[in-house]
């Protein structure tokens, strides 16, 4: 059987979760250059799964909030972006946490 690309990205689109996605998962290509392929299979096998994992949600706030800061101040921005940017979603969780530490009875192990 011939792996049908079209088909892959078409069973891939329909798991995504909102409209963007599946238009994001319509566009993957494979990557064709050797030189490539070696850069970034040398990338996997020293970060691990952690390469090959799409940053959603938060995780790509943080980023694409630190590759603003960067084109904005620099290299401060490596400090600066992941804080501005996620600065809403670490207050929620924060202040989450306190409420519920505040209503939950600990249990002793």
């Amino acid at each position: 059987r011939t792996l049908e690309l079209p088909r892959v990205l078409e069973l891939l689109s329909e798991q995504a979760v909102s409209a963007e996605a599946k238009q994001r998962a319509l566009r993957v290509r494979p990557e064709t250059e050797p030189e490539e392929v070696l850069r970034l299979l040398a990338l996997v096998d020293w970060a691990g799964a952690g390469a090959t994992v799409p940053l959603t949600g938060f995780g790509n706030t943080l980023v694409q909030g630190t590759k603003a800061a960067i084109r904005e101040d620099g290299l401060l921005g490596v400090l600066t972006g992941p804080l501005s940017a996620g600065s809403a979603g670490i207050t929620a969780a924060i202040l989450c946490g306190l409420i519920v530490s505040f209503l939950a009875k600990p249990k002793s192990k």
